[in-house]
């Protein structure tokens, strides 16, 4: 049955986006199916290959295709199609079609389609969110054709792919019934303002003929569960993961995990349990084998937290748990997510309420004269009444010590919105004592949108109400509520309201949340008062606690991190109002802490420092922010001479104090030499305001006389100085020895207090490394070679952070040298280096030596711009072996793997090898392309460089084979890689090779995994040696 794919809202938004959404291409609707759009070489249109309908690599372009949306867009990213509407931190919900040119199939007996792709974070339905389709009426409006879904060949990723690259290919033949004209293809990508996966598309052709289909990706079934008839542990092992089905898992708790991963952080035990977030659960209750558990997570404030974290009630460890959740990925496996329901040993800890009624207890009929409730430490006698509840949302309205009740529709497991309506109602208020009467909440919001919280929330008051369906009563909207903008930062709103016109009445009070499926907001609400009017109040002034300036001596260091103390530090609050915060700076896990709720201001005010005379001095202190657009309005650090204990009379003198970015550590050094001779102290002043409540931390702080000179740099022999002396064929691996052997070190510039050492040995080989500027000598044992021979230096090296890397790292061959480097002649040596973070092997020819004695030195250097590091693995100096005898145009025709006899690539194809075959051998051919799949076959053959894969090359015994079955795949070492396959070196195409590797089965059919030498042919016949040619 075909499917029709339409919206009234996607049709109109595609109708009006359209004209600005179509690829710089001029293509209409109908375009000629004989034209290709040649994109990877940017040159325009060009003749497709004979039954080729469609060909779209998506290296440069969109080509043929284009974009249409009504949000995000298909764009070129990383030589793909991608799309994603995830940006800047913010999503953006898109219908989006990548559409083909339309194209006529009708004189093809069989017609079949093939890209590649990669899907990464879909936590949703792939076969919703990400759709390969057809049309047989597309007109030029995507949401008004008739679209049917194709298989594709992907499971999608929940996250992160561990490769980018692990493309997945798909190749399917087209069903008969669209071998016709008027034929159009696209790729539809959905998501939502709350979730977006990417997808990455390349490759994409349309092809006459049949091909083999790769394996179609089926749906993964969910096995059905009931709180009756839960899952085991080992059955939720085995179900696919889930952002909408919901189930229910029963086990025993076994441990907790704390750490990345599962298999390394699982702890079967509740003994200093330090972990409040998770819980690990298994179908045996002494189970301790990883693989048979699954871990479970505790939502922050709620039941299922506070009752089954091992933290704080380590005595429930192997007792049964029924848990009712989602299956997704966590910790790197299956565990269950989002718990909306728990019940331990039988007894319910949290359910889902019901979709009508009251929800949990019902205060309604109890009356009381005042409402004073904080609801970050109880609901008190409040009663939530739902009105309209979906079973995907447990709680409506949830209390908890973080937020206070807290109001939301929103599903972050499934990433959804979901229709809701539901009050929490006061108990009867009686009035009647009272000439005024005020009524105050606090409040913060978010992800209200554009109409903002007024058009989904409310508060009413009734005086008719007796409990029961407040449907059935009078109810009175507020007016004049201040309701809080949206906040990112949850910055909370005050509101106080007259209510004198209720004196005398008995009242109830009722807030309101409602939510749709396109708009549930959040709403938090910490503290409401109802009675009598209360008088403003005053702000508290003065010291928050000890009052005594102490005195310091110098050098002066104090971390308020790692002391969680303000030590000697006092505290002088300006304006603090007590009802909202109890202190302005606390010491604590992160340092001395500056926060409030209201309007106010408060110094950290230092013990006094008398600076002698003559002297320069530094302050340094390390400073955090954060909730504040412009630090510098909210935090200042002053400097006062006369303060002894009366802020009000002491004389303030700002100092300079600099901010990093939010959320991040920032040093700040300020100059005090000007207070030479002087006693002062330092204060740090935190001011909150209605616009900006941020927070603000001082980590530590220091106050010393600065160095009278700048350090001296070390020169010399770092260690051993004595030179020694090496023999030749001469080896030595840093890596396996962990030492440096007979190597000597000497530092031209070292400084002791940024670095011990420069150059070291460990697990990775000789490195170099410097924190300051410095030169620093590697120094090989003296070596004397014979006079008419020739020779050769092999070393394998590696760097990274370094720019240039040229610049940084050099070698010499030092004559003479005998313990003075500034007397021996250095002749630089041509070293080159690979990729940043790759090891390359340099090989030298030294024959220019013959008949002299020297030492090979390596020289590294950091300035400071470029400190990178440099490592020597291995060495070796031999006398070079004769070259067997050259071939500069080797093709036998019947090959027998020697150098002089190579295998050709039909002697080859002709052995039945294995993929477990261990015989090596030389190989020729010719460099024809590349294989873009994991088997060699008519779809994943590449022939040029257009698509080449980066991981391997094929070869054939002519340069002009089309014919996949007469190549050879072959993998080339990584040394030389770059040099042969055409992906890196378009130039290599054509030429001829030798090959030496293991000659086994690879992607399906003879091939080389992998060479080890490679001699490259240029079109004048030279050759070059790659790799590390074998002797005879």
């Amino acid at each position: 049955m075909k499917r029709i794919i339409t919206t009234l809202s996607a049709a109109i938004l595609a109708a009006m986006l359209l004209p600005a959404c179509v690829d710089t291409h001029d293509d209409l609707p109908y375009v000629d199916p004989n034209v290709q759009h040649n994109n990877d070489q940017n040159q325009g249109p060009g003749q497709l290959e004979e039954g080729v309908f469609i060909s779209e690599a998506f290296t440069s372009s969109l080509g043929g295709c284009k974009s249409v949306t009504d949000g995000a867009d298909f764009t070129i990213d990383h030589s793909t199609a991608k799309i994603t509407g995830y940006e800047n931190n913010t999503y953006t919900a898109t219908t989006a079609y990548l559409v083909s040119p339309t194209i006529d199939l009708s004189a093809a007996d069989a017609a079949y389609y093939t890209f590649e792709h990669i899907i990464a974070y879909e936590k949703g339905d792939v076969f919703e969110n990400e759709v390969f389709m057809v049309s047989t009426d597309y007109s030029g409006d995507a949401s008004k054709a008739t679209w049917v879904a194709l298989p594709i060949s992907a499971a999608p990723n929940a996250g992160k792919p561990d490769d980018w690259n692990a493309f997945t290919t798909a190749t399917f033949n087209i069903p008969a019934d669209y071998l016709k004209n008027g034929v159009t293809f696209a790729f539809r990508y959905k998501c939502t303002d709350k979730a977006a996966a990417t997808w990455e598309i390349r490759n994409f052709k349309v092809v006459k003929g049949s091909a083999t289909e790769t394996a179609k990706y089926e749906k993964p079934t969910v096995k059905e569960s009931s709180l009756e008839n839960p899952l085991t542990v080992s059955e939720a092992i085995s179900t696919p993961t889930s952002e909408t089905e919901k189930c229910y898992v029963k086990g025993y708790i076994v441990g907790f995990v704390d750490g990345q991963k599962l298999a390394d952080g699982a702890k079967f035990t509740a003994s200093g349990c330090t972990v409040e977030s998770n819980i690990l659960i298994a179908d045996n209750a002494n189970e301790k084998d990883v693989t048979k558990c699954i871990p479970v997570q505790l939502t922050a404030n709620t039941k299922h937290r506070t009752a089954l974290n091992l933290k704080d009630n380590a005595g429930i460890i192997g007792k049964e748990v029924v848990l009712g959740g989602y299956i997704q990925t966590y910790f790197g496996v299956n565990g269950v997510k989002s718990p909306f329901y728990s019940a331990l040993d039988g007894k319910v800890i949290d359910a889902p309420a019901a979709a009508t009624g009251f929800e949990g207890d019902d205060f309604t009929k109890e009356k009381v004269t005042e409402i004073n409730v904080d609801f970050t430490k109880t609901i008190d006698k409040f009663s939530v009444y739902n009105f309209v509840k979906p079973d995907e949302v447990a709680h409506v309205w949830a209390q908890g010590e973080s937020y206070g009740m807290k109001s939301t529709a929103y599903v972050g497991a499934t990433s959804s919105n979901y229709e809701s309506k539901s009050w929490i109602i006061s108990p009867s208020v009686d009035l009647s004592a009272y000439d005024k009467v005020e009524f105050f909440f606090d409040h913060a919001v978010n992800y209200f949108g554009e109409k903002g919280v007024a058009a989904a929330c409310a508060i009413y008051v009734s005086k008719d109400y007796q409990g029961g369906d407040p449907s059935k009563s009078t109810w009175t909207k507020l007016e004049g509520i201040n309701w809080s903008a949206d906040s990112k930062t949850w910055t909370f709103v005050d509101n106080s309201l007259d209510l004198t016109a209720y004196k005398g009445d008995n009242v109830h009070i009722a807030i309101e949340y409602t939510s749709t499926t396109e708009v549930a907001g959040t709403l938090e609400i910490k503290n409401l008062y109802l009675g009598a009017s209360r008088a403003a109040e005053v702000p508290v002034s003065g010291f928050d606690g000890e009052s005594t300036v102490k005195t310091a001596t110098l050098p002066f260091e104090y971390n308020f991190k790692t002391t969680v103390s303000l030590g000697d530090f006092v505290v002088y609050d300006v304006k603090r109002f007590a009802s909202k915060d109890e202190h302005l700076w606390t010491a604590g896990k992160y340092g001395a802490t500056a926060v409030a709720n209201a309007e106010s201001e408060s110094w950290l005010i230092s013990p006094k420092f008398t600076l002698e005379s003559g002297n320069e001095y530094e302050l340094k202190f390390t400073n955090w922010y954060k909730n504040a657009a412009t630090p510098a309005n909210v935090y200042k650090a002053y400097v006062s001479e006369n303060f002894a204990g009366d802020f009000g009379t002491a004389t303030w003198t700002p100092v300079a104090m600099t901010f990093g970015n939010a959320s991040s550590n920032n040093i700040v050094t300020i100059d005090l030499t000007e207070y030479a001779g002087k006693s002062f102290v330092i204060g740090f002043q935190y001011t909150s305001t209605a616009e900006e409540k941020g927070t603000f931390e001082v980590i530590d702080i220091s106050l010393k006389e600065k160095p009278k000179e700048a350090e001296k740099p070390v020169s010399g022999f770092d260690g051993e100085s004595s030179v020694k002396t090496g023999t030749l064929p001469f080896e030595y691996n840093f890596k396996t020895s962990a030492s440096l052997g007979d190597f000597l070190v000497y530092d031209a510039k070292r400084f002791a207090s940024a670095d011990e050492h420069i150059w070291t040995a460990g697990r990775y080989g000789a490195t170099a490394l410097a924190n300051a500027e410095s030169e620093s000598w590697l120094i090989s044992p003296v070596f004397s070679l014979a006079s008419g021979k020739e020779y050769e230096l092999k070393f394998t090296n590696w760097y990274k952070n370094a720019a240039t890397p040229a610049n940084v790292y050099k070698a010499y061959a030092a004559e003479n040298f005998a313990g003075d480097l500034s007397t021996a002649t250095l002749t630089p040596l041509s070293m080159t280096f690979g990729a940043s973070g790759k090891n390359n092997e340099v090989t030298l020819d030294l024959s220019q030596f013959a008949g002299k004695t020297f030492a090979i030195v390596f020289q590294y250097t950091s300035t400071a711009d470029e400190k990178g590091t440099f490592e020597v693995i291995d060495l070796s100096l031999k006398e070079k072996v004769a070259d067997i005898d050259p071939q500069p145009n080797p093709n036998p025709s019947d090959g027998d793997g020697t150098y002089e006899k190579p295998y050709t690539c039909a002697n080859l194809l002709a052995q039945e090898l294995t993929t477990s075959s261990t015989g090596t051998g030389y190989v020729v051919g010719y460099i024809v392309g590349s294989v873009n799949g994991s088997s060699l076959n008519e779809s994943t053959a590449v022939f040029g460089t257009e698509g080449a894969s980066t991981s391997n090359m094929l070869i054939a015994d002519n340069p002009d084979e089309k014919d996949w079955s007469k190549c050879v795949a072959v993998k080339a070492n990584n040394s030389f890689k770059a040099k042969v396959y055409v992906a890196s070196d378009p130039t290599a195409l054509g030429k001829k090779v030798v090959l030496y590797g293991t000659i086994k089965k690879y992607m399906g059919t003879s091939g080389v995994n992998t060479a080890s030498y490679c001699e490259l042919y240029s079109a004048d016949g030279s050759k070059t040696e790659l790799g590390t040619k074998p002797t005879k």
